[in-house]
């Protein structure tokens, strides 16, 4: 890797992601483009609990990774969390993970 194009970036090597307690639960979010589209303006959907989410941002207090599926979304964020809290707040929709 050419270290001019990081500058002052710091690579890390990867590390696994915390292992489960047994209150957490797996979540998941990603970019909902269909949605984005019919409101103008940006849609995030949070999994949760067999449930999908429809929120215009998200607080998330614990860590997340990556994870590339065969069917769509392709590209989601994922992670552990022991709750999922949603505010709506001025006409947006808040998700508080963690």
């Amino acid at each position: 890797m050419d270290e001019d194009i990081f500058g002052d970036i710091k690579i890390l090597e990867p590390g696994p992601l915390k292992k489960k307690t047994s209150s957490e639960k797996r979540f998941f979010f990603h970019y909902n483009k269909p949605e984005s589209r019919k409101q103008s303006r940006n849609v995030l959907t949070v999994h949760w609990q067999d449930r999908c989410i429809p929120v215009n941002s998200i607080k998330c207090s614990v860590p997340v990774e990556t994870h590339h599926r065969k069917t769509q979304p392709h590209c989601i964020m994922r992670g552990w969390a022991q709750h999922v809290t949603i505010t709506r707040e001025s006409g947006n929709t808040l998700a508080l993970i963690g």
